[in-house]
């Protein structure tokens, strides 16, 4: 069999995987899973799982970055004409993320304060396109030449992260505060 042909077994391979893992770290919570657990629940060797992810970390960082790809994807789906409205979807559907799998992440978020700068680092992270669609949209909205859209798409996001920190703290509705994400951002950039 070729290398390539491997390699691509390889990757759907992992990427069933990852859809199972998913299920088992939103059930059970990262800081309770253990890889014998997983391993029973999929009926696959441990030895198996360490060959393709080479710690719990390491499954947990490519859990990670699967569920940023799968937000992407339907992100992209979802995009219209109106460049308000697709900002608004992507605070919806960010904050809807992290409500559906709070168990999965919140241990993390709550004891590793640089857990979104992890999320979002590296030359092929899947989040650098949600900064490039986000940056599309802020260009198409503000509609001035002057402005480093990269720069703002990044700060965005980040506030946004602010949101998901406070409501993993104080427990409130944080879909009721897309608007107020938005009209804080957009009041001080259009200031």
């Amino acid at each position: 069999m070729s290398k390539k042909i491997k390699e691509q077994l390889k990757d759907i391979k992992k990427e069933l995987i990852l859809e199972k893992v998913s299920e088992y770290f939103e059930k059970v919570s990262y800081e309770h899973t253990k890889i014998a657990d997983i391993s029973k629940d999929l009926d696959i060797a441990v030895g198996t799982l360490y060959k393709l992810f080479t710690s719990k970390e390491n499954l947990y960082y490519e859990y990670l970055m699967f569920q940023v790809n799968k937000f992407y994807l339907e992100l992209l789906a979802n995009q219209t004409d109106n460049p308000e409205e697709n900002i608004k979807t992507f605070i919806k559907m960010k904050y809807s993320y992290f409500i559906q799998k709070r168990k999965a992440i919140e241990s993390n978020i709550k004891t590793d304060p640089l857990f979104f700068h992890k999320l979002y680092t590296g030359e092929e992270n899947p989040m650098n396109n949600v900064y490039k669609l986000l940056e599309e949209n802020i260009e198409l909205f503000l509609k001035d030449n002057t402005k480093n859209y990269q720069q703002l798409a990044m700060c965005f996001n980040r506030l946004s992260d602010g949101f998901v920190e406070d409501w993993m703290m104080r427990d409130f509705d944080l879909i009721n505060e897309i608007d107020t994400t938005f009209d804080m951002f957009f009041s001080g950039v259009l200031k």
